[in-house]
């Protein structure tokens, strides 16, 4: 059933231009280093399934690649300012990477949910990657 529940998101993670998607628990028994970058977690509306997730950026060029790991830490710190409320600055943030990145779906996906949460109410604020988009 969880292979079943993550399998429903890969058109969203397609059409975000995410080409692999490791969970927290997948990517902690790897045996070899691969840069990855945190993009969120998704849940299912019963809670009964809940996960990490992580891009595998080897997937990249080169070029790309670097770019992405160069400007993870901001795109952390965007995070972590989403899961806090603070839509102004990290909309700001996101936007700034986008422009760095246009290609980055990720980013775009929370600079959307950023614009749409932002005269939200705060109760009504969903966190889970894509959250929006069910």
């Amino acid at each position: 059933s969880e292979m079943e529940f993550l399998g429903s998101f890969a058109d969203r993670f397609r059409s975000a231009g995410v080409r692999m998607v490791l969970t927290e628990d997948i990517l902690n028994r790897l045996t070899i280093g691969c840069n990855t970058r945190y993009i969120g977690y998704v849940a299912s509306a019963d809670g009964r399934h809940s996960f990490k997730l992580y891009e595998a950026l080897e997937t990249y060029q080169d070029i790309e690649r670097n770019l992405r790991i160069r400007y993870d830490q901001r795109l952390q710190e965007g995070i972590r300012l989403f899961y806090h409320n603070d839509f102004y600055l990290a909309r700001n943030l996101f936007s700034s990477l986008l422009k760095a990145c246009p290609q980055d779906g990720v980013v775009r996906w929370y600079l959307f949910a950023c614009e749409y949460f932002f005269n939200s109410d705060p109760g009504q604020v969903d966190y889970r990657l894509f959250g929006i988009d069910q």
